[in-house]
């Protein structure tokens, strides 16, 4: 089985949670939809010394999920 690994960055640097910044995972959402994509997602929250932390860390896995599933699994309404 495959195992995608999610991680994104705002300027280079590691973001606090999974969300909008350097790579357009919406995209990525669409092209793995269209190769009938069918494995593994990991999100990882890597810190770095630059990345800004403003929230708790079970605040940014919600955040993450919920950017995950918008992004890579959207409503055909959303398209």
């Amino acid at each position: 089985m495959i195992d995608l690994h999610l991680r994104n960055s705002k300027d280079g640097i590691w973001m606090e949670d999974f969300g909008d910044g350097d790579i357009d995972y919406r995209r990525v959402g669409r092209i793995l939809e269209k190769m009938g994509y069918q494995g593994y997602y990991t999100v990882e929250l890597a810190h770095e010394p630059k990345t800004k932390i403003t929230r708790a860390l079970g605040a940014n896995l919600k955040r993450s999920l919920d950017y995950a599933l918008q992004v890579l699994f959207p409503s055909k309404e959303e398209r």
